[in-house]
């Protein structure tokens, strides 16, 4: 089952021809969401401030956006492919979940 579900979501990853710098900002966003950053404190104490946090995954989130933007992509386009790239999140999340 494991299996099948990482090759579903490698799949969507082909299918949506996800960019590096696309991939970059999700593995940010994953990481931030799952509490392991505590590479952000200079210690082995997670970071516990959720402003500081979502500020990051703000500024993630913006670097995303922009990106798509500039793809040349009507708006519509656009939109449609930032629902998509965030949907793999919730994919991504059950898969570590499972595993």
């Amino acid at each position: 089952e494991m299996l099948d579900m990482m090759l579903a979501t490698a799949s969507r990853f082909r299918f949506l021809k996800l960019k590096p710098e696309e991939f970059v900002c999700l593995k940010a966003i994953i990481l931030l969401n799952s509490g392991a950053f505590s590479f952000c404190t200079g210690t082995m104490e997670p970071l516990h401030d959720t402003v500081a946090v979502q500020s990051m995954l703000d500024t993630i989130t913006d670097a995303l956006i922009h990106h798509i933007s500039q793809s040349g992509c009507s708006v519509q386009q656009q939109s449609r492919r930032q629902a998509q790239l965030l949907l793999l999140l919730s994919h991504i999340r059950h898969m570590s979940n499972k595993g």
